[in-house]
């Protein structure tokens, strides 16, 4: 699509029968025709140009000694891991953050498998895992973890009559109770 001219566009616009083709050729047609790039066409078109351009490629591949990534777990497509291993390509120092619980954004397609199988797609990876927490107080971190172990469970069948035993050990097991069985996050 990046080497198609605003008017070949328009023509498919305009044949277009599906409400989906209508959408996605009037998308795409306007697009090019205001100069405009989104999100995910940022990343092919740079990768087109890297394809397409050896020294370009070459270029950024020498001046950028360290790629990081951050938040990997929100990562929607494959052309994102196709620009990781371009840029990286000439010192190998490739570095990514991700929380696979922090998964949230698989309603535009994020895949968490990108962080999962990082080290498949990267032979030769080092993990470091991080499980202190360094932002947050501990009662909001464990006022994450009570949440996530919520939306677990709510998933998880669970005989009847367990589950606010489950929630109260999972309560007491972070402190910050306050009498009646609140979760204190105020942190005094």
């Amino acid at each position: 699509m990046i080497d198609m001219s605003a008017e070949a566009l328009h023509a498919k616009y305009e044949s277009a029968r599906s409400a989906e083709d209508i959408l996605f050729y009037g998308y795409l047609y306007q697009e090019k025709k205001c100069f405009g790039l989104d999100y995910n066409d940022l990343i092919k078109f740079t990768l087109h140009i890297f394809e397409r351009n050896p020294e370009i490629r070459s270029k950024w591949q020498s001046r950028l000694e360290y790629v990081m990534v951050d938040e990997v777990s929100r990562t929607s497509t494959a052309c994102s891991t196709s620009s990781w291993r371009m840029l990286q390509g000439y010192h190998h120092n490739l570095f990514v953050v991700g929380d696979p619980d922090q998964t949230i954004y698989t309603w535009r397609g994020a895949n968490v498998r990108y962080l999962l199988d990082f080290d498949k797609r990267f032979p030769g990876t080092r993990t470091i895992m991080m499980n202190d927490n360094y932002r947050s107080t501990p009662q909001v971190a464990c006022g994450g973890k009570l949440a996530h172990r919520h939306q677990r469970a709510a998933h998880e069948e669970v005989p009847r009559g367990t589950t606010s035993r489950r929630r109260a050990r999972a309560l007491s097991s972070c402190g910050g109770l306050r009498p009646g069985g609140i979760l204190d996050l105020r942190g005094g």
